[in-house]
């Protein structure tokens, strides 16, 4: 399996080629946020997995950060890109394997 980092392309948006990454502190103090980071040295590699939880062409992406998490987030072996429900608002950030979202490619 190959590690890949994934950039904005959006001409006209303000993050246009920005990284993707984690951080690993987020509001519902699990997992993390999913940024864009103009530094390439932000940039996060993630891991493209497909799993029997994943149906015909979905995926989930696996963050392959390096830094060190904190002690509550040690036992985990990695976040997933995910959706996470706060105070009525939906948000898009790093959660485990079990609240991965699952995701479609669509080549431009």
């Amino acid at each position: 399996r190959t590690l890949t980092q994934f950039r904005v392309c959006e001409p006209s948006a303000e993050w246009h080629q920005a990284w993707l990454s984690f951080q690993p502190v987020n509001h519902l103090r699990f997992g993390g946020w999913f940024g864009a980071f103009k530094d390439p040295d932000k940039a996060c590699p993630y891991k493209i997995l497909q799993d029997s939880s994943c149906p015909d062409g979905a995926f989930k992406l696996l963050c392959s950060w390096t830094g060190i998490p904190s002690p509550t987030q040690r036992h985990l072996t990695g976040f997933y890109i995910a959706e996470q429900l706060s105070g009525g608002h939906l948000y898009v950030g790093h959660a485990s394997d079990k609240d991965a979202a699952l995701l479609e490619f669509h080549f431009l």
